[in-house]
């Protein structure tokens, strides 16, 4: 009778365990019932008979493992899962509770809880969750079924990690984000809402539902409550400031835009977002020097790479309306060099090239009659 390679391993660990003793066969019946079980797993591997006997063969060197001194809880988790793989979940179940039987590890209650789970027993899931303080492992499975576009099962995950550890931010935004990727803002908002109550001082969770209410629910008036209340709430409030003074931008209320926004550069300074909005605003009403100082600050100090192009395109677009072209054309072409060297990408070097091409074939010293920035200074 031709033996195979793992009963043959076996007859060879008797044999070890006849000559010298019973711990070392113990370790080699073990170590070939492991690489039988990372057999099954193989992407290009086994047919589905030979999967069969590979689990088999795993599961009866190990009973026989098991029967010698000194068996320990290895042994337990490898037919774990032998019996998970042939369908035997009760059975997984039982071996994973006698690995961990003196005192269960975070690892196997991860796993006794995904086979809580499997079975539909969500609470006995979330009891071994909590034991092991899985709130970061469930929040991480979430976000990555979010990331794969499976957002009914992400939110399932979220769930689970805002019931281990409620007071982690980012399970409520996430929770919250995939339903608006679902286009449902009266649940992503009602998210946001209880974030806000468990985590008063969340300036993300305030401005993330501010620009809800503002965008697709169409009620500017309640976004700026939110933030008005994220200022008077927060530790760290001044990213509401901003967002609180584009809103009031866009409601024609200026002069409490511009006293806003000056505000906010005051505290945040190396935000190139907020030295542009300023000199936005102050071009909108028609203060085109100080629109410039305003640029060349984001310039100077904005934090991201990103300003030391972009904010020269913008005060290329007011020295233009300025009537000065030679000085567009001058910030446009260090734009584009800034911009190669900061390898910005090539649309964004392509849009800063057909800007300076525009501007060279225009022909025109005066301001063009197509520019919405009217310069009063």
């Amino acid at each position: 009778m031709r033996l195979t390679v793992p009963a043959l391993a076996a007859v060879i660990a008797v044999g070890v365990c006849l000559v010298l003793g019973p711990q070392l066969a113990r370790v080699m019946l073990t170590n070939i019932a492991a690489v039988e079980v990372a057999r099954t797993g193989f992407r290009s591997g086994p047919t589905e008979r030979e999967h069969t006997h590979s689990l088999l063969r795993a599961q009866q060197l190990l009973e026989s493992a098991q029967r010698l001194p000194g068996a320990g809880p290895a042994i337990e988790s490898l037919l774990a899962q032998v019996a998970l793989q042939r369908g035997a979940v009760e059975a997984a179940v039982e071996h994973l509770r006698l690995a961990g039987a003196d005192r269960p590890g975070p690892a196997i209650r991860w796993r006794l809880g995904q086979l809580y789970l499997s079975q539909g027993r969500e609470a006995e899931a979330l009891a071994e969750w909590r034991s092991a303080q899985a709130g970061g492992l469930l929040l991480a499975e979430a976000q990555r079924y979010a990331a794969a576009g499976a957002l009914e099962e992400a939110l399932r995950w979220y769930t689970f990690a805002i019931a281990i550890q409620p007071e982690v931010e980012a399970a409520y935004l996430g929770r919250a984000a995939a339903y608006e990727r679902m286009q449902r803002p009266a649940e992503a908002a009602s998210v946001y809402r209880q974030l806000m109550a468990v985590v008063p001082d969340s300036v993300e969770g305030h401005i993330r539902l501010a620009n809800l209410l503002s965008g697709s629910e169409h009620r500017p008036d309640l976004a700026r409550e939110v933030l008005q209340r994220c200022l008077e709430t927060t530790t760290n409030g001044h990213g509401c400031l901003y967002y609180l003074a584009i809103l009031n931008q866009q409601a024609g209320r200026l002069e409490e835009a511009l006293d806003q926004m000056s505000h906010f550069v005051r505290l945040a300074p190396e935000s190139g977002d907020g030295w542009v909005a300023l000199g936005q605003m102050h071009a909108a009403q028609g203060s085109c020097r100080h629109a410039l100082r305003m640029y060349q600050n984001a310039e100077r100090l904005g934090r991201h790479p990103v300003w030391r192009w972009l904010a020269l395109s913008h005060a290329g677009q007011v020295y233009r309306a300025m009537g000065r072209k030679a000085e567009a054309e001058a910030v446009l072409e260090r734009a584009v060099r800034v911009a190669e060297r900061h390898e910005a990408g090539p649309t964004n070097i392509a849009g800063l090239q057909a800007e300076l091409a525009q501007l060279r074939a225009s022909g025109e010293s005066a301001p063009p009659s197509t520019t919405t920035i009217r310069c009063r200074d």
